[in-house]
């Protein structure tokens, strides 16, 4: 898997950025997710989060190297119309190098970065916790378990691992099953379901969507047999799922809702993303903030009723 993690390195690197002017897209026809708007002037945005703060969007940086500790990676604030309010907002002090996955628990916002989890605290920005975690150079989606418990992917070594915010402590989840290089994350709290995408191994599109049930031995099973590099999972108020695939380095991305009992996977009928990362997802609007990675910009679409 790190053969593939420096081969995605590398394609980022020599790959060219499309650069957009924000516009307003007109809805279009009934029960298809209408596009409001673009922000544009992100470095390599790769995951969003949702907060009565604000709005937080992680870049890896200009360098575009997601394994590298080159200390050019930030994290954004907006408001909740989508302007930036403060381009590089964290960290206040101290370095991120290609910030990924985020979560919040309390008041403070927790960050993957290479191999090691950051948080902030949100009303004074200052770094209030870091744990390093061994046989890893790319971390990368964060959920909360619970109130003192983080889930972490970590896509090189194709393991997950909890981390203990409290304690200070890492341990790898036993998961029953092979993981596809897990990449985005999703918890429910409820059934103790834990939703996973994959972004591929061997340097391949294998990666899938499963679920590992906490309640069930950390068993690992697959939910459909669509095959690509996954990135953003998202439960939506339905109950299905959502998760977006990359296809190749470029302006080919899509997003698929699955539902998970019937096995139903359907297409959004959305404009192709050039690598559509962590979305977020605004149960109480029924939006999505979708970062394209590639092309340095944020799309936030309104889904059908």
């Amino acid at each position: 898997m790190k053969k593939a993690i420096a081969g995605i390195s590398m394609v980022l690197l020599a790959g060219t950025l499309a650069a957009c002017n924000p516009e307003q897209v007109k809805s279009p026809a009934k029960n298809v997710p209408a596009v409001q708007k673009e922000i544009t002037g992100f470095s390599a945005p790769e995951s969003v989060m949702l907060h009565s703060s604000g709005v937080y969007v992680s870049n890896i940086g200009a360098k575009l190297d997601p394994t590298g500790k080159d200390g050019d990676g930030f994290i954004s604030k907006l408001n909740a119309q989508g302007k930036i309010l403060e381009l590089k907002y964290l960290p206040k002090t101290g370095v991120l190098n290609a910030p990924k996955g985020m979560a919040i628990i309390g008041s403070v916002l927790y960050v993957a970065d290479v191999d090691r989890v950051v948080g902030f605290d949100l009303a004074s920005r200052a770094t209030v916790f870091e744990v390093t975690v061994s046989g890893t150079s790319f971390l990368n989606d964060c959920t909360v378990k619970d109130a003192h418990t983080l889930l972490v992917s970590s896509t090189d070594s194709n393991r997950i691992v909890e981390v203990d915010v409290t304690a200070k402590t890492v341990t790898e989840v036993s998961v029953q099953g092979t993981l596809t290089g897990p990449n985005g994350l999703w918890f429910d709290a409820a059934t103790q379901n834990l939703y996973v995408v994959g972004m591929g191994t061997n340097n391949q599109p294998n990666g899938e969507v499963g679920v590992i049930n906490f309640a069930d031995k950390l068993r690992y099973t697959a939910l459909s047999d669509k095959r690509g590099m996954l990135d953003g999972l998202a439960r939506l108020n339905d109950g299905t799922l959502l998760f977006s695939n990359w296809v190749e380095f470029g302006p080919k991305g899509v997003l698929y809702q699955l539902d998970a009992k019937t096995k139903a996977l359907t297409t959004l009928n959305l404009p192709l993303l050039a690598g559509p990362a962590d979305f977020a997802y605004d149960a109480a609007a029924n939006t999505l903030w979708i970062p394209e990675l590639l092309a340095n910009k944020i799309q936030v679409v309104t889904l059908p009723e």
